[in-house]
């Protein structure tokens, strides 16, 4: 079977998953996240969207609040989400109920930045990864730090001792570096 032929069965087969269940995240943004992405790669006719994501939603939550798929079927009732646009009338009234504001988001992402410390057994390379992740986290909110900030923050919160960071410093040209917007 050819290359295109293996290609043409992949696409051709139904993804027809559920949608994400909220319970399974700890913040609502990282939730938001794989229901569009759920809405991009999901089979199921757009005028299903709402109806299912609304069916997925807990009822009981040790994180999010309670009654959350009963308040908004109170609001919406399932014929008004049997619509295209239905799964758009759910995540509305998510963000309404769950969101945060941009304010709230850019100081959130941060203050998980800000206090990110590399504990004494982590790896250097497990260290890096995560603070990539809150770095990214702050740029999706908004908030982009300078190349040199980032890589300042990165050297602060490594614990790295006096001899380390010399060390560090004599193998990094610096305004090279930074010339280059290649520092962090």
């Amino acid at each position: 079977m050819s290359e295109t032929e293996n290609e043409d069965n992949r696409s051709s087969m139904k993804c027809n998953m559920q949608p994400p269940d909220l319970n399974n995240f700890s913040c609502y943004e990282d939730f938001k996240d794989r229901v569009m992405l759920w809405k991009i790669i999901t089979d199921h006719k757009p005028i299903k969207l709402g109806p299912l994501l609304a069916n997925a939603l807990p009822n009981v939550s040790k994180l999010f609040r309670n009654k959350l798929a009963t308040s908004l079927l109170k609001k919406h009732s399932a014929t008004e989400l049997y619509v295209t646009n239905g799964l758009d009338l759910v995540i509305k009234y998510l963000d309404e109920k769950l969101g945060k504001s941009k304010v709230l988001s850019e100081i959130t992402a941060f203050e998980s930045i800000y206090h990110y410390k590399r504990q004494p057994d982590q790896g250097i390379v497990p260290y890096i990864s995560e603070f990539d992740l809150r770095l990214n986290t702050c740029a999706a909110a908004g908030l982009k730090l300078p190349d040199s900030v980032a890589a300042y923050i990165l050297l602060l919160s490594a614990h790295l001792n006096a001899t380390q960071i010399e060390l560090l410093k004599g193998l990094i040209d610096v305004s090279k570096e930074n010339k280059a917007d290649n520092l962090y």
